[in-house]
């Protein structure tokens, strides 16, 4: 049976996504909803599979843009607001941000795909003519962005809701979005029934229900 774990290691073993390991570990109850239990490492752990050629190749471009950094609690923020890399913060720069509510801000959500995706929307007028082949180019960029800023249940939400919108866009007809916002949520809790308790997939699901129903009246109003 596959289970949902944390696990808790000494960082100075060199361990990277989707590496399949062994070890010794002592199991204890997690406060955590989303996972069976906490691993706590007890000894060396031992990596019995490698990881997959795409975790591979993010995995380098993360570790290549870490190398550009500044080692400063300020640069130290970027690689967490742009892939969601918190590795090279301190733990008591951590502490701080929650303390003052802004750890949100190294969490990659809707925004870093609603940026991404219309940067890539307006570059690519510039080759691509068709609109709806942009938006198919945005699509498999995206699902690659995924994989780099690691596909954890957040990303997944983010990514779900984006490509949402972009169907309803690319169908150019906003009416077929309430449908596809309808298909996203069913999956994603078919998929994580978690979400259906999470604040944030209730709000992703609001900001992308008004992102698709409220610009018409909002234009009829303005005009």
């Amino acid at each position: 049976m596959d289970l949902p774990t944390r696990i808790k290691f000494d960082l100075s073993q060199q361990l990277t996504i989707d590496q399949a390991i062994r070890a010794e570990v002592r199991v204890i109850k997690s406060k955590e909803r989303k996972v069976a239990a906490l691993l706590i490492s007890t000894g060396a752990i031992e990596v019995i599979g490698s990881a997959r050629k795409i975790f591979t190749v993010t995995t380098s471009i993360r570790e290549s843009f870490k190398s550009f950094i500044n080692p400063t609690d300020a640069g130290s923020l970027i690689p967490g607001l742009v892939l969601g890399d918190t590795s090279l913060q301190s733990s008591s720069f951590n502490k701080d941000m929650q303390r003052v509510g802004l750890s949100h801000l190294t969490a990659v959500s809707g925004a870093n795909f609603a940026l991404v995706a219309t940067f890539l929307l307006w570059f690519l007028k510039y080759f691509v003519k068709s609109l709806r082949m942009r938006l198919y180019l945005v699509f498999i960029i995206l699902l690659m962005f995924i994989f780099l800023v690691r596909p954890t249940p957040s990303v997944l939400r983010a990514a779900v809701m984006t490509a949402v919108v972009l169907i309803a866009k690319a169908l150019g007809d906003q009416s077929f979005g309430i449908p596809s916002l309808g298909c996203a949520i069913s999956l994603l809790v078919l998929l994580d029934p978690f979400q259906a308790i999470d604040p944030g997939f209730a709000l992703s699901v609001l900001a992308t229900a008004g992102i698709l129903l409220l610009p018409q009246s909002l234009n009829s109003k303005l005009e």
